[in-house]
């Protein structure tokens, strides 16, 4: 029996023979006489299963934050990287009108945050993130006067911005560790109380023991776990903990006796890179007391909220939000039959990275 080779495809066959249809015959790896055309059909299967297999491979380690689900849904988990450092910019432009039905006056503040968050280590479900303090700005304007201060910049003159840039300065370059859950809440946070000493030994000098309690008053509210967890929910902790299509929402809730919040936030577009997210919001309070001298005072407060997120597909991390807020506040003072009316209006535009 003569053995003829076969051009070389994609892979060398060789021919054994002919059967008695005439088709020309081969043998497969296990030792099995085949024919040939039985052959390149097991060749070209074998290759789009290679393919497709290849294929699933690059599917599965393209993760994203936002992992789109068999019924259409998005599940949210953040996809971040161990060693890699993420920004974190805050600035809020805010403008405050005062007036009490005859006069009125106008105060501006623009302030700015900076801070790094840095990924020191990865959990099965959260990551442990260290957060740096880079950079603090403030500037206050009213009636044609502006104070301020930069802790990029030198120490102003001003005896109050320089008392706030000294109280800064100090805090810039430290850092603390925070866990987040792989959906974003804050699961605990670590160091503050080390940062709070040093700014306390620097600053409590020469100081009376009256002015000493109130600057660790002031550390215990700055410098807070609340205030570090509600600043880090408030403008980037606000993904959504079930899963959600294009266009559904999900809403945040926080109630006490005498107010309310309700955050709405919508999620609109899902793209390679980039995904979207709608927040609006109201909120609204009220409350009243009579002090010793039988002067009484009613307060009430209604507000509302509106802005759009950018957030990195891969990451979640936040890439740009822009959040707009308006709350009217009004006063009433009530003594011996006669009422004075006081209202203050507040607008901001708080910006994110």
């Amino acid at each position: 029996m003569a053995v003829v080779a076969c051009k070389k495809e994609k892979s060398e066959v060789k021919i054994v023979g002919k059967n008695e249809n005439g088709e020309e015959l081969t043998v497969n790896a296990q030792g099995d006489t085949i024919t040939l055309k039985e052959a390149e059909a097991l060749q070209k299967t074998d290759t789009t299963e290679a393919a497709t297999t290849t294929a699933e491979t690059e599917k599965v380690e393209k993760k994203t934050a936002f992992q789109k689900n068999e019924d259409g849904t998005y599940s949210f988990q953040f996809n971040l990287e161990k060693g890699a450092t993420y920004p974190f910019k805050v600035s809020t432009n805010t403008t405050s009108t005062q007036s009490d039905g005859k006069n009125s006056q106008q105060i501006s503040q623009i302030s700015t945050n900076e801070l790094s968050y840095e990924v020191i280590e990865e959990k099965l479900q959260s990551f442990v993130l260290k957060v740096t303090f880079k950079r603090f700005q403030e500037k206050s304007s009213m009636q044609g006067e502006s104070i301020g201060f930069d802790t990029n910049a030198g120490k102003p003159t001003n005896e109050m911005a320089a008392q706030q840039y000294e109280f800064f300065k100090t805090i810039v370059g430290n850092s603390y560790t925070m866990e987040i859950s792989k959906n974003g809440k804050v699961l605990n946070i670590d160091g503050l109380a080390p940062i709070r000493e040093k700014v306390k030994s620097k600053l409590a000098k020469g100081l009376s023991e009256e002015e000493k309690k109130g600057l660790d008053q002031m550390l215990q509210v700055s410098l807070s776990k609340q205030a570090m967890e509600a600043m880090f929910l408030e403008s980037i902790g606000y993904y959504p903990t079930k899963s959600v299509k294009i266009g559904e929402s999900w809403e945040m809730n926080n109630s006490t006796d005498n107010a309310k919040s309700q955050m709405k936030y919508t999620l609109k577009n899902v793209a390679d890179n980039q995904v979207d997210i709608q927040i609006s919001g109201s909120s609204s309070g009220s409350d009243s007391n009579t002090l010793e001298q039988g002067v009484k005072i009613s307060r009430s407060i209604e507000g509302n909220v509106t802005g759009t997120a950018k957030i990195d597909a891969r990451s979640g991390w936040l890439n740009q939000a822009t959040i707009e807020k308006k709350e009217v506040l009004k006063i009433t003072q009530e003594y011996q039959g006669q009422k004075q009316n006081m209202s203050s209006t507040t607008k901001s535009t708080t910006k994110v990275n």
